[in-house]
Order: C-alpha cells, then structure tokens, then sequence
C-alpha cells in the first residue's frame, strides 16, 4: 500500500493505491501540494480510530472515512455491488494504512 500525492492537472490531491489498485482518495483537490500531503499523513496516522461508513451511491455502496465532526477524509474509489463488501474495503484499508509508504 502507498500514498501518492501529486498535481494531476485539476489540483493538489492525495490517492491511496494497493500495487496499482487506487482504494481512496479525499474526493476533493487542495491549495498546494503541501496541505494535500499534511492531509494524506492524517488520514494515515488517524484511520484506525475513525468512523469508516458504509453509503449508497449510483450504481451501488462506497466507504468514507469520517472523523467524528463529519469531515470526510477518504472515499473508497470504486463503487461495490454490495454493503458487505464496501464494509470490508473499508477495514481492509482501515488496518492497513498506517503501514502505506509515500509520506
């Protein structure tokens, strides 16, 4: 798992990758590479005591990380056919990111 936080044309952003699986990013852009780093290295050092929910979108169910004043963190990338499996995305990235390289 690593980190990659970047300047894709559209803005500052951080995106989650497992090889080259994306899993999460914050569904958002940011003012510089900077804050979008300091972003990523929260979500790393924080994800493991944060909300992770499940949510129903178009075409089926996603993960978000929440801290608990409902600020969204994290998206799963892809959307799941069903809520289990977004549930277990969700941990899955949940007990794994503290050990993402990148930050």
């Amino acid at each position: 798992m690593r980190f990659e936080v970047a300047d894709r044309g559209e803005g500052p952003s951080w995106w989650l990758y497992n090889n080259d699986e994306l899993l999460a990013w914050p569904d958002r852009y940011f003012v510089s590479l900077a804050f979008a780093g300091r972003e990523a290295a929260i979500f790393k050092s924080t994800a493991g005591g944060v909300t992770f929910e499940i949510f129903q979108c178009p075409g089926g169910w996603r993960w978000r990380a929440v801290q608990p004043v409902d600020y969204y963190m994290a998206y799963s990338s892809r959307v799941f056919v069903r809520p289990a499996e977004a549930r277990r995305a969700g941990r899955e990235v949940r007990h794994k990111v503290r050990h993402a390289k990148g930050l």
